[in-house]
């Protein structure tokens, strides 16, 4: 709906943007790029945190203090 909104109103300040006819063929690369994208975004924070759970099962929650607190400082820079 944004998209609609914005693409309406680009037309109405540049009136030569309608001229140029849609290649809907270019779309596919863009949304398959975009699916990859977004994909990574939902796995990486999973990937991050998952080394914490792993040492808190595996060993105790004071090991994750000991292993969280160094490793965000080396990640925060």
């Amino acid at each position: 709906m944004t998209l609609g909104s914005f693409a309406g109103l680009a037309v109405r300040v540049f009136p030569e943007l309608s001229r140029f006819p849609a290649r809907f063929a270019r779309l596919s690369p863009l949304i398959n790029y975009g699916g990859w994208i977004t994909l990574t975004n939902l796995i990486v924070p999973v990937f991050f945190y998952l080394d914490r759970f792993l040492i808190g099962s595996l060993l105790s929650l004071g090991a994750v203090a000991y292993y969280t607190a160094p490793f965000e400082l080396s990640q925060s820079f």
